[in-house]
């Protein structure tokens, strides 16, 4: 039976081309560079290039310092600035009523730093009251900043929600979207699942054979928790 669902914040529950598309946009003009353009950022994500790689692809050294573009595209993503451009995923608001209803809690867990943006998020989408607690990556934390890679530091994560909450891991459910998620399930011996969504730029690896939605996903929980729908009298 699933009693709680530890869900990932970017590419699970919100969807993030847009938001990064903005970052390279904002950064190219602090910059005083030419914008990247949408369909050469899809390429580029699509050919699994990472933000330096764009960078570098995109503009010659003379015209741009990498490290200096890097930065304020790292303090854009974790500016409140970054607000606007988050989007939930298709049926994520259905599922995390779903999860409300039949009493499972819901906590995100995110490599994030900023842990005020996702809170804002949340009440503007009127969705903060379905959430248990957020956990992010803390800097005041020592244990966290001792940890570079980042798949150690959300299994370190996950293991704290466990610790905390003290259920048969069996009773855990972590929906996320890349290796790091599935990294930090298989070492905490939780069940998982990794989304993939038909319209994603990014083309990650698939970690999984199928693709499951949070449609998907509901089905799995209606099963372990053998919760039954009743349909209404017409």
């Amino acid at each position: 039976m699933i009693k709680i669902v530890i869900l990932d914040f970017d590419d699970t529950l919100i969807d993030n081309q847009y938001l990064d598309y903005q970052s390279f946009k904002q950064s190219s003009l602090k910059n005083r560079l030419n914008v990247i353009t949408k369909n050469d950022l899809k390429k580029m994500r699509q050919n699994s290039f990472n933000a330096k790689q764009i960078i570098s692809k995109t503009y010659s050294h003379s015209e741009a310092n990498l490290n200096n573009y890097l930065l304020l595209r790292k303090e854009f993503l974790q500016s409140i600035d970054s607000l606007p451009y988050l989007k939930l995923r298709p049926n994520s608001k259905n599922f995390l009523k779903f999860l409300n209803q039949n009493k499972i809690k819901i906590i995100i867990c995110t490599l994030r730093k900023n842990k005020k943006i996702i809170k804002n998020f949340l009440k503007e989408k009127k969705l903060v009251n379905l959430f248990s607690s957020i956990i992010y990556l803390n800097e005041n934390d020592s244990q966290i900043t001792s940890k570079k890679n980042p798949k150690k530091i959300k299994e370190y994560l996950v293991k704290q929600i466990i610790l905390k909450n003290n259920k048969k891991n069996y009773e855990y459910l972590l929906i996320g979207d890349s290796v790091e998620d599935e990294y930090s399930a298989i070492k905490n011996n939780i069940s998982y699942f990794i989304m993939r969504f038909e319209n994603d730029i990014f083309n990650k690896p698939k970690l999984r054979n199928q693709k499951e939605s949070f449609i998907e996903i509901k089905k799995f929980i209606k099963s372990q928790n053998k919760i039954i729908s009743v349909s209404k009298k017409s």
